[in-house]
């Protein structure tokens, strides 16, 4: 809430010693963030890599071969899509980051998530000495590349 203006009428007629403040006021609303989640997308820019696609043939017909026949036509397109998306996700991956950061590369990604790894021992240190002699030792492996 802000206040915009305050004004003071002197001598209204409500049967009071006192003046009347009148307050201007704005009412600054958040705005509310969906509960939902987008649906995650495949890295499909890795089957430009040569051993991807393969490895993801490979797979998508072994798991074929494992699935047991459907009577239903409901059932067949459920099991179909369930293959799909496992073998996707086991050869594939999904996307990471935002819609502005996909230009990062995997191998900066990598390079992120061993930072944060390394953040998190010197944050989670049982005591002071124990976070300086990870900081220490990350120091020293930074120089050392």
């Amino acid at each position: 809430m802000a206040l915009q203006d305050v004004r003071v009428y002197r001598g209204p007629d409500i049967a009071s010693d006192d003046y009347l403040p009148v307050a201007m006021l704005k009412l600054k609303l958040k705005q509310r963030r969906s509960t939902h989640k987008r649906a995650q997308t495949f890295d499909v820019g890795k089957f430009k890599q040569p051993g991807v696609k393969v490895a993801f043939d490979i797979e998508l017909s072994n798991q074929f071969a494992v699935l047991e026949t459907v009577d239903s036509v409901e059932g067949m397109r459920s099991n179909f899509r369930n293959t799909l998306v496992q073998a996707a996700e086991k050869v594939v991956g999904y996307r990471r980051g935002t819609r502005k950061e996909r230009w990062i590369s995997d191998d900066t990604w990598k390079v992120i998530d061993e930072e944060k790894d390394q953040a998190t021992e010197v944050t989670g240190a049982a005591n002071k000495r124990a976070g300086c002699r990870h900081r220490t030792r990350i120091q020293s492996k930074r120089q050392g590349s």
